[in-house]
């Protein structure tokens, strides 16, 4: 497995605000996961509370190249139960 893929495994979590049970913040993401596409690229998906998607994507992009990965694409969805409850936002990334 490639260096760079598992530096970016590393950042995956269920906790990244490590809260504790408390209600998640907004603007941060509550979650990290990173995995492969079906075409084998890597990507990474963030959780977001209360969040709207462009906050999310920004955050999202530049958490990544703070840590050196080049994102080459973004997306996002809604995911709860009503606008901006629960987001996702993803970012494909481009490995060396």
């Amino acid at each position: 497995m490639n260096k760079e893929y598992c530096d970016l495994l590393e950042l995956e979590t269920n906790d990244f605000q490590r809260r504790e049970g408390n209600y998640p913040k907004s603007g941060v993401p509550d979650s990290i996961e990173v995995y492969l596409d079906p075409k084998g690229n890597p990507e990474v998906s963030a959780s977001f509370k209360n969040t709207d998607e462009e906050t999310g994507k920004a955050y999202l992009k530049k958490y990544l190249k703070q840590r050196g990965f080049k994102v080459i694409d973004m997306d996002s969805t809604q995911d709860g139960d009503y606008h901006n409850d629960w987001i996702k936002c993803f970012a494909c990334i481009k490995l060396s």
